[in-house]
């Protein structure tokens, strides 16, 4: 069986609701296609590898411990079981069983989802499984097993989904719907894995590559408007090399991804925060990127309130203060932020500006329609 696409990362699954998967090692080709494409629309999933006793490999000894805080975890919002008698026959997964049913006890609201592999109903996946124990002489200890996978998958029931998997796309479409009804699926990463998709965000890092600025000086020109043309950049008769911007996605929200400039560019000539932002758009953006952007401005309140992830703070190796807006002021004062996060508030001056971090709005739809120029 090959790896997932993702190594699990507990820190990073449990910032936000996900689901917990329970598979059997030799489903794992199955499990793997589906899983594969849920991580791909953003769906959070805590999920494994597993060895020939369905032993959690990749969490060390204490996997047992481990599987338990997932199951219990408050964020875990529900446990897709995929329900084949490989499964059913497992003496590690009938513990992934019992912790479903202590934290169902627990928490009504607490969704489990089966996902039958080796046939239509709970009897038929019953006479696999009584097989598969009678080879391994684990029959004698089903007893108590039977009773909790009898509440689980015996009878269907209204609140859980019951699907008949005969092909992944359809698989996908039924859990991938859940997970938006539940707020397990994060847009941000959905958004970041189309871009993705598109050219437009690295795969290492998810930084999304949009517009372009001022690099290395190369001459003075004739006059002629500020803008990109033929790899370069104009302002004030002056010829830059393009250089490529970076940005960090902050949230996706009424349908609007927005991205906060991933370095501080360099100081515009103009004496107030809107001709500045003005003049910094007019040169980084073309037509088509333009069209897409529905607002350039500096970090706010609300963005600090949506962004979960530590981003805005993150200011890397720049030893220099950047700008964020205080909503209900006079549009002319600002605070200046620093490396360690403290802020310091006073007028926009020109003489002070080290450099502008600028904040963009885009339309997703638009967004997701470029794709990056090779």
């Amino acid at each position: 069986m090959e790896n997932f696409e993702i190594v699990l990362n507990e820190d990073e699954i449990f910032e936000g609701n996900f689901f917990f998967v329970s598979y059997s090692h030799q489903d794992g080709d199955v499990v793997r296609e589906d899983v594969n494409a849920l991580i791909n629309r953003g769906v959070r999933l805590w999920i494994d590898h597993r060895n020939e006793n369905d032993e959690n490999m990749s969490l060390g000894d204490d996997w047992q411990d481990k599987v338990k805080r997932a199951v219990l975890h408050p964020n875990c919002r529900g446990v897709i079981f995929y329900n084949s008698g490989a499964a059913r026959a497992s003496e590690a997964i009938w513990l992934e069983e019992k912790y479903t049913l202590e934290r169902k006890q627990e928490d009504p609201d607490f969704k489990h989802f089966v996902i039958n592999i080796d046939g239509k109903t709970q009897t038929e996946i019953i006479n696999i499984a009584f097989l598969k124990m009678m080879e391994k002489s684990i029959a004698q200890k089903y007893g108590e097993a039977s009773v909790r996978q009898q509440v689980l998958f015996g009878t269907e029931k209204e609140s859980v989904l019951y699907h008949l998997r005969e092909d992944s796309e359809a698989c996908v479409e039924a859990l991938y719907a859940k997970a938006v009804e539940l707020g397990v699926a994060d847009d941000k990463l959905v958004m970041v894995k189309t871009l993705e998709r598109t050219g437009l965000a690295s795969k290492d890092s998810g930084e999304v590559c949009f517009g372009c600025y001022k690099g290395e000086f190369v001459a003075k020109v004739a006059a002629q408007p500020n803008g990109r043309a033929n790899g370069a950049i104009y302002q004030d008769s002056k010829a830059y090399k393009e250089r490529k911007l970076f940005w960090r996605v902050l949230y996706v929200k009424d349908g609007k991804t927005v991205m906060l400039c991933s370095e501080q560019v360099e100081q515009c000539p103009a004496t107030n925060l809107k001709d500045a932002l003005k003049a910094f758009a007019e040169i980084a953006f073309n037509e088509q990127e333009r069209a897409a952007v529905t607002a350039v401005r500096l970090l706010n309140a609300s963005d600090e309130e949506n962004t979960e992830d530590g981003a805005v703070f993150d200011f890397g190796d720049e030893p220099v203060s950047w700008w964020i807006d205080e909503p209900g002021l006079v549009e002319k004062w600002w605070q200046r932020v620093y490396k360690n996060g403290g802020r310091y508030g006073h007028g926009f001056l020109k003489s002070l500006m080290k450099g502008l971090r600028p904040v963009i709005e885009v339309s997703s739809a638009d967004l997701e329609k470029i794709k990056k120029e090779k």
